[in-house]
């Protein structure tokens, strides 16, 4: 994990959302600079970078353009190794046609609506999944191809899954997107030197 943004934060995250399509320029750049348009063509040493939003419905709630963001994020950001992962308990009016045109993985757990497992992968199949612990991880996928959805079960991934996946990893380290923010207040002794002919008025 890279960073972490909240609504608790509400200039970080915003400062990190614009930061996001800032990255999205960026490694258009690297891949033009590499002469590849994708970056599985292997030429660009870019990081994958996967984007998790927890509860989507309220972050495109809330005010601006960020549901076209994440538009342009599911458009374009495999190519550029940017892979966006939402989730949101309401589905219905949440996701609109042109995001989820380039959702081609879809992951029903239970849902209480017939409408919401409709959208998400073409029946009411998610409505059916039984309640209760013994369904707990229980879920329906839908890929692209995939005339229905396919049950599966989710299991936890323990500490030596995750240690043995980690080894594996090969590429750039990974860095967060966004830098960390200006501090409230800059001391005068730790501010960099300046010629006489310049004068240092903020970072």
């Amino acid at each position: 994990v890279t960073g972490v943004l909240t609504d608790l934060d509400e200039a970080g995250a915003s400062r990190g959302l614009e930061s996001l399509r800032a990255e999205v320029r960026r490694r258009e750049s690297v891949l033009a600079a590499a002469g590849i348009r994708d970056i599985a063509e292997g030429a660009a040493d870019l990081p994958r970078l996967v984007v998790v939003v927890d509860e989507f419905a309220t972050l495109v709630s809330a005010p601006g353009e960020l549901a076209s963001l994440f538009v342009d994020l599911t458009a374009r950001g495999r190519a550029l190794g940017i892979h966006v992962v939402l989730g949101t308990q309401r589905a219905t009016g949440v996701f609109r046609d042109a995001l989820l045109a380039n959702c081609l993985l879809r992951v029903a757990l239970r849902t209480a609506d017939a409408a919401d497992s409709r959208l998400m992968i073409g029946d009411d199949s998610a409505i059916r999944i039984p309640a209760g612990a013994r369904s707990a991880g229980t879920a329906l996928v839908k890929r692209s191809g995939d005339d229905r959805p396919v049950p599966v079960r989710i299991a936890v991934a323990g500490d030596d899954l995750i240690a043995q996946v980690a080894d594996r990893s090969t590429g750039a380290p990974a860095r967060a997107p966004w830098l960390e923010p200006l501090p409230a207040v800059v001391p005068f002794p730790t501010l960099p030197a300046e010629g006489e002919s310049r004068i240092l008025v903020g970072l």
